[in-house]
């Protein structure tokens, strides 16, 4: 099994190279979800949005997070807010799962 994808003739990448830039942009991608999630909570259910401190990007990102985890969602009657907690939800299992699998394959692959 090669660990190199071959791009040109001259320039090839490792797979742990193509990894962390996947990675890279995974993590652009969830503070743009978790930037979205703020926005929506803000214009949409503004109460709550103040009951969790006014959560953003650049502050306390802890209760979004919170937010994501809980059924609160739920009780909201929001279709789009729950599809997009769900879709969090499941993307951050995914990078967490294809995290552990980048530190395993870079432990095992020969330098």
């Amino acid at each position: 099994m090669h660990d190199t994808l071959d791009l040109e003739d001259d320039m090839t990448m490792s797979l742990p190279d193509v990894c962390l830039g996947v990675f890279v942009v995974a993590t652009l991608v969830w503070f743009m979800l978790l930037e979205s999630l703020a926005r929506q909570l803000k214009l949409r259910h503004h109460d709550l949005y103040q009951q969790m401190g006014s959560p953003s990007l650049f502050g306390d990102v802890l209760p979004l997070l919170r937010f994501i985890d809980k059924p609160d969602a739920k009780a909201l009657n929001d279709p789009s807010l729950i599809r997009q907690c769900q879709i969090m939800r499941v993307f951050l299992l995914a990078c967490m799962i294809g995290f552990i699998a980048l530190i395993c394959l870079t432990t095992t692959l020969p330098h």
